[in-house]
């Protein structure tokens, strides 16, 4: 698995260094596929309708 091109291994340890925590490639995977199906709900929700009105100084 990959997250933007970096395995999830490289995840891992990017964390450990950042944030002095250990998570397995496991975990990452998880909390990817968990992040991926929120956001994937978040981009396709319904919009509420906007007015536009525009503005000629012309």
């Amino acid at each position: 698995m990959h997250l933007q091109g970096v395995s999830t291994r490289r995840v891992t340890a990017l964390r450990e260094k950042l944030c002095g925590m250990e998570v397995s490639s496991c975990e990452v995977s998880r909390l990817t596929a968990e992040l991926d199906t929120e956001f994937q709900l978040w981009r396709n929700r319904a919009l509420p309708e906007i007015a536009h009105i525009f503005f000629d100084a012309s």
